[in-house]
């Protein structure tokens, strides 16, 4: 499993949504050229800042659902919220806080330790 910064290496077909910071996973090597990942990763975190709207989160969370993104989270630093979102023939949702470990789904051993991390 590896780390790519998402706007080096992230493409998706068309109107992909700007980012203010985020990060990407992907457990599919076959995905992976050297210049960026093609089509959608398994699991993106966005980190949002003020500026983001509810319809951004609407907005994007669509996308990456219809490209086929597994698990998408949205964390916020100011409410020390994190919403979850699971694609699968329904899209499954869950809220935390920077009190949770919380577990990525997609993967068998992988979960984050929000009161490790200084965000």
């Amino acid at each position: 499993m590896q780390n790519y910064n998402a706007k080096k290496f992230f493409k998706f077909t068309k109107n992909t949504p700007e980012m203010e910071r985020y990060e990407l996973i992907n457990g599919d090597p076959k995905k992976i050229s050297k210049k960026r990942i093609n089509g959608a990763p398994e699991f993106v975190i966005e980190i949002v800042g003020e500026s983001n709207s509810a319809l951004d989160y609407f907005y994007k969370l669509f996308t990456y659902m219809k490209y086929g993104v597994k698990e998408y989270w949205i964390v916020n630093p100011v409410t020390k919220n994190i919403l979850v979102y699971i694609n699968g023939e329904e899209i499954k949702t869950a809220s935390y806080t920077f009190e949770d470990k919380i577990k990525v789904s997609i993967f068998e051993d992988f979960e984050i330790d929000f009161k490790e991390l200084r965000i």
